[in-house]
């Protein structure tokens, strides 16, 4: 199971090594994320007009939209992703920063060293890795997968738009696939709806288990 960028990881795992896998559950697929960053650019923008925040809008409009510059993407993200999630495009109905906060803060498997090194960490690798990520195009990378396919996927997500995780859905072939929707969702259906997405996944797993053996792996490659 992988969630928001994680999931473009986690499609290019079970492509290269469908030997260790049955299935594959992908929460907020990242799929062609340059067409993502583009659909939330004009989307966050429509909605600082909207709220009439000029100086939003100001900054919005002097950025100009994506692409940018491999060195650019980190300082872009850290202040476009905030107004993301004060518009309800993060958590829908929440805002999902404090929510995250407070996870890793009362999180017990972590020290207070790894608490600091996470952020730090996660800064990191949005600064090199996350040129590639908009530069990869899914719909042509990986077109098939060998394992069954469970999508979860917000409807009102602004990261991860859901025109293009469906999109990728319906065109990606799979021995078996099937995707649940979350009208009252955005980026985080597994915190925003969590008994439904308990329910969703509950389902997702029954169907592996009906379909265990259905799909005979391909011998190891040594």
């Amino acid at each position: 199971m992988a969630h928001s960028w994680g999931t473009f990881l986690g499609v290019l795992t079970v492509q290269r090594q469908r030997d260790l896998f049955t299935a594959f559950f992908s929460i907020s697929q990242i799929a062609s994320q340059l067409e993502a960053e583009k659909i939330s650019y004009n989307w966050v923008l429509a909605q600082a007009r909207e709220h009439d925040s000029k100086r939003q809008v100001s900054r919005l409009v002097a950025q100009g939209p994506p692409p940018y510059p491999a060195d650019a993407w980190l300082d872009y993200l850290m202040w476009q992703r905030g107004l993301v999630a004060d518009y309800g495009g993060g958590m829908y109905q929440a805002n999902f920063y404090p929510l995250f906060i407070r996870s890793i803060l009362f999180c017990r498997e972590y020290t207070l060293l790894d608490k600091i090194h996470y952020g730090l960490g996660a800064m990191k690798s949005v600064r090199w890795l996350w040129p590639t990520v908009v530069a990869t195009d899914l719909f042509r990378l990986t077109p098939a997968l060998q394992v069954p396919y469970y999508l979860f996927q917000g409807t009102h997500d602004y990261q991860t738009p859901y025109p293009i995780a469906k999109r990728y859905f319906d065109s990606v072939q799979a021995p078996r696939k099937r995707l649940f929707t979350f009208t009252n969702s955005a980026h985080s259906p597994i915190f925003e709806e969590p008994a439904y997405f308990r329910q969703c996944l509950d389902s997702a797993l029954a169907d592996v288990a009906n379909t265990e053996g259905t799909f005979a792996k391909p011998p190891s490659v040594p």
